[in-house]
């Protein structure tokens, strides 16, 4: 018996080795495709924004640490060599305030007869704190002299000097000085503050300190020579 060149024998049905072809499944059409791919991008944004945030405030967690260590290291600083010192030079009590901090140790004015080196056996140990163009804070020092000497002009002239706030250190709202004579604590008052605090383009959220407080030096009460 003869098979037929269609796959149908005589019986009218597929012989051996013959098989119906299966429908092909149908694919994703063209509204499918949109919406998957709104979905995606929808997606894709919202995981941007939460990288984004992360990384924001992880940069603003590095600002408060880095205005944080920045303050208390200058407060440090300063209130060391002040607490030790025995003679204010400036501000003077001719110019009670001022933008510049000097002094010494191991020295005064009020010494009667002179010399007026307190103890011969230690230095005399000068320092002098100023304010760049820059707004940064700057520490000059001097071994033997009292008061510091040349005095910058401007501040930051000179190769003697250390960086001790760089480009954060701004005057205090209301205030026209750095620091002021204070004959509360036989001493000197200081306010200012470190960072930012007005909003910029590069740093949205600003991170500021503000600082103000008086150390008592090492001199007498009611000294105004010294």
């Amino acid at each position: 018996m003869k098979e037929s060149f269609n796959g149908l024998n005589n019986s009218g049905r597929f012989g051996p080795g013959v098989h119906r072809l299966s429908r092909a499944s149908p694919g994703f059409t063209l509204l499918e495709l949109i919406i998957a791919l709104s979905l995606s991008l929808f997606v894709l944004v919202a995981v941007i924004a939460v990288v984004t945030a992360v990384i924001r405030y992880q940069f603003e967690g590095l600002r408060k640490g880095q205005v944080t260590g920045l303050t208390l290291y200058s407060l440090a600083r300063m209130h060391r060599e002040l607490e030790n010192a025995t003679h204010l030079d400036l501000p003077s009590t001719a110019s009670p305030a001022g933008s510049v901090l000097s002094g010494c140790s191991n020295w005064s004015a009020n010494m009667n007869p002179l010399p007026n080196q307190i103890d011969s056996s230690q230095p005399v140990e000068a320092f002098y704190y100023c304010v760049d163009s820059n707004n940064s804070l700057l520490r000059y020092s001097g071994t033997g002299i009292c008061p510091y000497s040349p005095q910058p002009a401007p501040c930051g002239s000179g190769s003697g000097f250390t960086p001790v706030v760089y480009r954060n250190f701004y005057l205090m709202d209301g205030l026209g000085y750095f620091f002021k004579r204070s004959t509360e604590v036989a001493g000197v008052e200081m306010s200012y503050i470190i960072g930012k605090a007005t909003p910029t383009a590069e740093v949205p959220i600003p991170v500021a300190y503000k600082l103000s407080t008086k150390v008592g030096m090492n001199k007498a009460y009611g000294n105004p020579l010294d």
